[in-house]
């Protein structure tokens, strides 16, 4: 994945993949190109940092999750 593509998934609260589990885009360092994923979006209470520092190119667009996405979105 490029910058570009990661900004509008980060943007839009869309699924990526690492390490083939779906998480969401919460911080880019656009310099280093590596971000920092969670388990929800930033906007959901109670939301973890999963991992830090991971490099853009090793993240995947993840397959359009719109049930998933409205059951968090739901939850709180």
């Amino acid at each position: 994945m490029n910058l570009e593509n990661a900004t509008k998934l980060m943007e839009t609260d869309s699924i990526v993949l690492f390490d083939e589990q779906p998480r969401y885009i919460l911080y880019i360092d656009s310099l280093s190109q590596m971000c920092t994923i969670s388990d929800r979006p930033a906007s959901y209470i109670g939301t973890r940092l999963i991992k830090k520092n991971v490099k853009i190119k090793t993240l995947q667009r993840g397959k359009d999750h719109e049930q998933t996405q409205n059951k968090t979105r739901k939850s709180y």
